[in-house]
Protein backbone atom coordinates (compact mmCIF):
# COMPACT_ATOMS: atom_id res chain seq x y z
CA UNK A 1 0.00 0.00 0.00
CA UNK A 2 1.13 3.70 -0.84
CA UNK A 3 1.02 6.55 1.75
CA UNK A 4 0.25 10.19 1.09
CA UNK A 5 3.61 11.91 1.68
CA UNK A 6 3.15 14.55 3.95
CA UNK A 7 4.80 16.86 2.09
CA UNK A 8 2.24 16.33 -1.20
CA UNK A 9 -0.81 17.27 1.40
CA UNK A 10 0.91 20.40 2.22
CA UNK A 11 1.90 21.40 -1.31
CA UNK A 12 -2.03 20.65 -2.20
CA UNK A 13 -3.18 22.95 0.57
CA UNK A 14 -0.93 25.62 -0.29
CA UNK A 15 -1.84 25.68 -3.71
CA UNK A 16 -6.00 24.69 -3.04
CA UNK A 17 -6.66 27.37 -0.69
CA UNK A 18 -2.78 29.10 0.42
CA UNK A 19 -3.88 27.60 4.19
CA UNK A 20 -6.87 29.80 4.52
CA UNK A 21 -9.14 26.73 6.77
CA UNK A 22 -12.32 29.49 5.73
CA UNK A 23 -11.72 29.39 1.80
CA UNK A 24 -14.27 28.96 -0.78
CA UNK A 25 -13.86 28.75 -4.35
CA UNK A 26 -15.38 27.32 -7.51
CA UNK A 27 -18.07 29.44 -7.28
CA UNK A 28 -19.12 28.11 -3.67
CA UNK A 29 -18.79 24.41 -4.13
CA UNK A 30 -15.41 23.95 -2.70
CA UNK A 31 -14.73 24.34 0.96
CA UNK A 32 -12.04 24.42 3.13
CA UNK A 33 -8.24 24.05 3.09
CA UNK A 34 -7.99 20.80 0.51
CA UNK A 35 -11.28 22.76 -1.23
CA UNK A 36 -13.67 19.57 -0.87
CA UNK A 37 -16.87 19.97 -2.77
CA UNK A 38 -19.19 18.39 -1.08
CA UNK A 39 -21.47 17.46 -4.43
CA UNK A 40 -18.71 14.86 -4.98
CA UNK A 41 -17.70 13.35 -1.53
CA UNK A 42 -21.31 13.80 0.17
CA UNK A 43 -20.85 9.61 0.90
CA UNK A 44 -17.39 10.20 1.82
CA UNK A 45 -18.06 12.62 4.82
CA UNK A 46 -20.35 10.51 5.58
CA UNK A 47 -18.65 7.62 5.71
CA UNK A 48 -15.71 9.74 7.63
CA UNK A 49 -17.98 11.33 9.96
CA UNK A 50 -17.11 14.72 8.44
CA UNK A 51 -19.57 17.28 8.76
CA UNK A 52 -17.79 20.50 8.67
CA UNK A 53 -15.19 21.27 5.81
CA UNK A 54 -14.17 24.07 7.72
CA UNK A 55 -12.74 22.45 10.25
CA UNK A 56 -9.05 22.04 9.30
CA UNK A 57 -9.31 18.05 10.63
CA UNK A 58 -12.39 17.24 9.07
CA UNK A 59 -11.32 18.84 5.72
CA UNK A 60 -8.04 17.30 5.14
CA UNK A 61 -9.57 13.86 6.52
CA UNK A 62 -11.40 14.01 3.44
CA UNK A 63 -8.90 15.21 0.98
CA UNK A 64 -6.28 12.36 1.98
CA UNK A 65 -9.09 9.61 2.16
CA UNK A 66 -9.86 11.34 -1.70
CA UNK A 67 -6.35 11.26 -2.72
CA UNK A 68 -5.07 8.16 -1.19
CA UNK A 69 -8.00 6.11 -3.47
CA UNK A 70 -7.00 7.64 -6.65
CA UNK A 71 -3.41 6.48 -5.67
CA UNK A 72 -4.95 2.70 -5.24
CA UNK A 73 -5.63 2.90 -9.08
CA UNK A 74 -2.05 2.45 -9.28
CA UNK A 75 -1.44 4.87 -11.98
CA UNK A 76 0.83 7.39 -10.12
CA UNK A 77 1.27 9.93 -7.94
CA UNK A 78 0.82 12.33 -10.81
CA UNK A 79 -2.27 10.93 -12.52
CA UNK A 80 -3.55 11.23 -8.80
CA UNK A 81 -2.96 14.49 -8.72
CA UNK A 82 -4.51 15.51 -12.24
CA UNK A 83 -7.45 13.29 -10.98
CA UNK A 84 -7.77 15.48 -7.64
CA UNK A 85 -7.56 18.21 -9.34
CA UNK A 86 -9.82 18.05 -12.90
CA UNK A 87 -11.48 14.22 -12.31
CA UNK A 88 -10.68 10.99 -13.23
CA UNK A 89 -11.40 11.26 -17.05
CA UNK A 90 -9.30 14.37 -16.88
CA UNK A 91 -6.42 13.06 -15.66
CA UNK A 92 -6.56 9.75 -17.98
CA UNK A 93 -6.82 12.10 -21.11
CA UNK A 94 -3.73 13.90 -20.03
CA UNK A 95 -1.61 10.77 -19.52
CA UNK A 96 -2.95 9.46 -22.86
CA UNK A 97 -1.66 12.40 -24.47
CA UNK A 98 1.71 12.16 -22.46
CA UNK A 99 1.36 15.23 -20.87
CA UNK A 100 1.33 16.28 -17.03
CA UNK A 101 -0.95 19.37 -15.99
CA UNK A 102 0.49 22.35 -14.95
CA UNK A 103 -1.51 21.61 -10.95
CA UNK A 104 0.14 18.98 -10.63
CA UNK A 105 3.63 20.13 -11.83
CA UNK A 106 2.94 22.81 -9.39
CA UNK A 107 2.66 20.22 -6.05
CA UNK A 108 5.44 17.98 -7.21
CA UNK A 109 8.02 20.76 -7.38
CA UNK A 110 6.71 22.17 -4.13
CA UNK A 111 6.51 19.27 -2.32
CA UNK A 112 10.28 18.26 -3.38
CA UNK A 113 10.79 21.51 -2.06
CA UNK A 114 9.21 21.23 1.17
CA UNK A 115 11.30 17.82 1.77
CA UNK A 116 14.82 19.42 0.60
CA UNK A 117 13.74 22.31 3.11
CA UNK A 118 12.87 19.69 5.84
CA UNK A 119 16.16 17.66 5.38
CA UNK A 120 18.03 20.83 5.10
CA UNK A 121 17.29 21.55 9.12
Amino acid sequence: RLAIRPAIVFAIINQESGYDTNALGDNGDSYGLMQVQPKHHYGRMVELNCTNLYNPIQNTTVGINYLFELTQKDKGIVWALMAFNGGEKYANKMTAAGQISEYAETIINEAERLDTYVLQR
